[in-house]
C-alpha cells in the first residue's frame, strides 16, 4: 500500500486502541495528552517499515526523498538542499542495505522494536499505551501489505516466502483503485467493532454518559 493508506490505517489502529482503553478503564479520552500522542505514535509506526525505500511518503513529506532532492537541485540549487542531502545519507545507506519488504517487514522486527520501546517506556515511566500504540501501527502496515499482490514476508527470517491474506483474485496492486476502496472499508470496520464492543460490553452505561446518542441504539 502507499504511504497515505498506511498512515490512515495506523491512525485508525491507534485511535481504536485509545477508545478501547478508555472504555475498559472508565477514563476520559485526552486528545491533547498521552492519548493523542498514542495516535501519533501509531501513525508514525505505520510508516516506519517503508524506511527501506528511498522515496516513501514519510521521507517526501519531510523533504528527504532521494529523487525529490534531485529534482529540487536541478530546478534551483541552494544550501538548504545540501544540508537536507546530508540528512538523507544514513537513510539512503539503510535503504541500500535493506531490500524493500525485507527485514523491516518481518513480524519478528516489530516484536523486537516493541520490547525495546516497552523497556524505554518503563524506564522513563511513560504510559504503557505508547508501546502498544507503536505495535498497533507497525502491525497494521504489515497486515495491509499482506493484502497486496506482492504480499509480505511476515515470518522472516524463518522463511522469506511472501504471505498473502487474501485469495489471489482479491489481491490488489499498491496505489490502485481497489486500494482506495479497501482502506476506507477496513477503517469503517474497525470503528464498527469499537461501537459493538461499547454497546455489548459491561461499560455500556459509561459509554452512554460520554456519548448520549448511543442510548438510542439497540
Amino acid at each position: 500500500m502507499n504511504g497515505r493508506s498506511h498512515a490512515l490505517l495506523g491512525a485508525a489502529a491507534g485511535l481504536t486502541l485509545v477508545i478501547l482503553q478508555a472504555v475498559e478503564t472508565t477514563t476520559a479520552i485526552q486528545p491533547i495528552g498521552w492519548d493523542g500522542m498514542a495516535v501519533v505514535v501509531s501513525m508514525a509506526a505505520a510508516l516506519l517499515p517503508d524506511l527501506d525505500s528511498t522515496d516513501t511518503a514519510a521521507r517526501t513529506k519531510l523533504g528527504l526523498g532521494k529523487q525529490q532532492l534531485k529534482r529540487e537541485w536541478r530546478r534551483r540549487p541552494r544550501l538548504s538542499l545540501f544540508f537536507r542531502w546530508l540528512l538523507t545519507i544514513p537513510l539512503n545507506l539503510f535503504s541500500w542495505l535493506m531490500p524493500h519488504r525485507g527485514p523491516t517487514h518481518w513480524f519478528s522486527t516489530a516484536a523486537a522494536l516493541f520490547w525495546v520501546i516497552y523497556g524505554l517506556t518503563a524506564l522513563l515511566q511513560l504510559p504503557v499505551i505508547i508501546p502498544w500504540a507503536f505495535m498497533a501501527g507497525y502491525t497494521s502496515h504489515l497486515l495491509a501489505d499482506g493484502l497486496t499482490v506482492a504480499g509480505v514476508p511476515l515470518f522472516g527470517p524463518i522463511t522469506h516466502r511472501p504471505i498473502h491474506l487474501l485469495p489471489r483474485p482479491f489481491r490488489f496492486r499498491t496505489g490502485g483503485a481497489m486500494e482506495r476502496l479497501v482502506v476506507p472499508t477496513i477503517v469503517g470496520t474497525m470503528f464498527l467493532f469499537v461501537i459493538l464492543v461499547i454497546l455489548r460490553g459491561e461499560m455500556r452505561e459509561y459509554a452512554i454518559s460520554l456519548i448520549p446518542e448511543l442510548a438510542k441504539m439497540p
